[in-house]
């Protein structure tokens, strides 16, 4: 049978939104299920993993790793790295906080360097490296937004919805719904370290709000 598993993130807690509400998150963590790629059907009763508001998961390149953020205030905000056995069962590598509020999209390279992570309720970056064994190495660098958009309701600040790396893995481009821009940074792996290439950043029509990219 061709099967395979699929994980689904959840909002497990309250959370403040980007609209002021407050949403009361009704799942449990990372829901895991077989599903049936024939039959598109799911065929197994759910698993879980306890987590605080998985709301964005990430396979590493090589599809060992799983990593997700934690989507909650600057101070208990993080990132979480799991392994994955035969058979898609996760087990805990390590987590480290982001450093800025409510982490939404995360990426990394494909030879599993550094995670990128989009703090929108912050409006910042924050850099991990990786270690060979999957888990998240140190914190590398934190790059914080600055300055406001039209809309007094959703751009009362900078608001980093995405981060998206480039075919070579050398430039970093961020969307900010805040600010109206997409930012482009160069990606120096040596130090994990971002910087701001001010031609390639793309400025985008006030008030339009830029989120995704693909």
């Amino acid at each position: 049978m061709n099967q395979s598993i699929l994980y689904i993130g959840t909002y497990s807690s309250p959370i403040m939104m980007g609209t002021g509400e407050l949403y009361r998150g009704k799942g449990n963590g990372i829901h895991s299920l077989l599903f049936s790629q024939g039959k598109g059907t799911f065929f197994s009763a759910p698993s879980v993993i306890p987590s605080v508001n998985p709301s964005f998961l990430h396979f590493s390149a090589n599809r060992k790793y799983l990593y997700t953020v934690n989507e909650s205030d600057a101070q208990t905000s993080s990132i979480t790295a799991y392994g994955i056995k035969d058979g898609g069962k996760l087990y805990l590598l390590n987590w480290c906080q982001t450093g800025g509020a409510s982490p939404c999209h995360i990426c990394t390279d494909r030879q599993n360097r550094l995670l990128f992570s989009a703090n929108y309720g912050g409006g910042s970056i924050s850099v991990f490296s990786l270690r060979k064994d999957g888990s998240l190495g140190i914190r590398t660098d934190l790059v914080q937004h600055h300055g406001h958009g039209t809309n007094p309701m959703r751009q009362e600040g900078p608001h980093v919805h995405h981060v998206f790396l480039d075919e070579d893995d050398t430039i970093l481009y961020a969307s900010d719904l805040g600010l109206d821009v997409v930012n482009a940074y160069n990606v120096d792996y040596s130090t994990g370290t971002l910087t701001l290439i001010p031609d390639l950043c793309l400025h985008i029509q006030p008030g339009r709000g830029p989120r995704s990219m693909a």
